[in-house]
């Protein structure tokens, strides 16, 4: 009969290769988690809008996650408004084509441009002078959210 020979050296360094493996899958898998709760919560504190805008999607539905390699990742809202709801905006003016329209909260009704108002035609400018915004975030509250939790997530996903 034949002998078998078996190296400890060999068998060690096989389980600590199939360990770094499985580290480095539940690193990722953490990290997806993470940045998928991140956006859960983030749609959830979205502002909710009172009209419907065309132009943009809502504000939830602009939240989108990307992973950046198998150890990086974020959520991110696309909508054009995100930031100006995130931190609010100042005062400030908004020039405009004559085909300006969005509903005007204060006064209850579709704001009318110049041209319409006046009855004139052609290409004037449409000026409105935005009284701003406070803010609301949704965005950063998440991060906070998310970061007190990333152990016990981590935890969920890592070899014992």
């Amino acid at each position: 009969m034949g002998r078998i020979g078996v190296s400890p050296r060999v068998v060690a360094r096989n389980s600590f290769g199939q360990f770094a493996r499985d580290c480095d899958r539940a690193g990722q898998r953490t990290v997806e988690d993470l940045v998928e709760e991140g956006a859960q919560i983030s749609r959830v504190l979205a502002p909710k809008g009172i009209k419907p805008d065309p132009r943009t999607k809502k504000l939830a539905q602009s939240i989108t996650t990307k992973m950046r390699g198998r150890k990086s990742g974020y959520w991110v809202a696309e909508a054009r408004h995100a930031m100006s709801q995130e931190k609010g905006a100042r005062r400030h003016t908004i020039i405009g084509d004559p085909d300006l329209r969005f509903f005007w909260v204060r006064k209850g009704r579709m704001f009318i441009p110049a041209r319409e108002l006046d009855g004139a035609e052609g290409d004037e400018i449409t000026v409105v002078n935005h009284p701003g915004n406070p803010a609301h975030p949704f965005l950063r509250p998440a991060y906070e959210i998310v970061m007190r939790n990333w152990m016990l997530v981590a935890r969920s996903h890592y070899p014992s």
